[in-house]
């Protein structure tokens, strides 16, 4: 779900999987399909919003990565989204969901922040919010002499948070990671990546 440009998409294609990507921004997806086109990389995508899209029993695996969860303002729609990944996987299928964790910004939080890129510089303000549950964060972009902002803001789950989540929808098992590594999710997390599987 949220498959953006296909970065995610098109290195699962280029391993050998079949891949359905899933993103409601058709600009996205022209340019997912204009990448895979170059490679001759075989992909499905589909322009369709995550909380609706449901193709029952289907696939294997369902992946969620770099904090793509969590940026509708009502907690049922986040909801809404797990039970359609739920729905959407075969029976023993897994599913990933891989973002910041509520315990790492807890340690790590900087209001402001500013990094240089190579053509550009990115200011960021951050602010919490909902009792510590929705991060919004505005970025100032410095390119070429002119500034754009770009304003945005999520959800922000702890491991047992979202855990407890995918629990309700009917996930049979959930483990925590410290991103994609494999290894504990624990105080020296970088980022949190829960695996949950669909009951055979």
């Amino acid at each position: 779900m949220f498959c953006g440009p296909g970065r995610h998409v098109l290195e699962f294609a280029r391993r050998g999987f079949e891949v359905t990507g899933v993103d409601r921004t058709q600009a996205y997806l022209d340019q997912a399909a204009a990448s895979a086109a170059e490679e001759n990389l075989q992909v499905e995508l589909v322009q369709a919003d995550g909380r609706r899209f449901i193709r029952r029993n289907t696939y294997d695996l369902a992946v969620n990565l770099y904090t793509s969860f969590g940026y509708f303002e009502n907690p049922q729609e986040d909801v809404q989204m797990a039970r359609a990944l739920y729905e959407s996987l075969k029976p023993g299928g897994k599913l990933v969901i891989e973002m910041i964790g509520k315990e790492v910004i807890a340690r790590d939080f900087r209001a402001r922040s500013w990094r240089q890129f190579s053509d550009f510089m990115m200011l960021e303000e951050r602010r919490l919010r909902d009792d510590f549950g929705w991060l919004e964060s505005r970025w100032i972009i410095i390119k070429d002499g002119t500034q754009r902002e770009i304003t945005i803001g999520h959800r922000i789950y702890s491991a047992t948070e979202i855990k407890s989540l995918l629990l309700s929808c009917g996930f049979a098992r959930t483990s925590a990671y410290d991103g994609l590594s494999g290894e504990p999710y624990d105080h020296r997390a970088i980022r949190l990546a829960v695996v949950a599987e669909k009951e055979y």
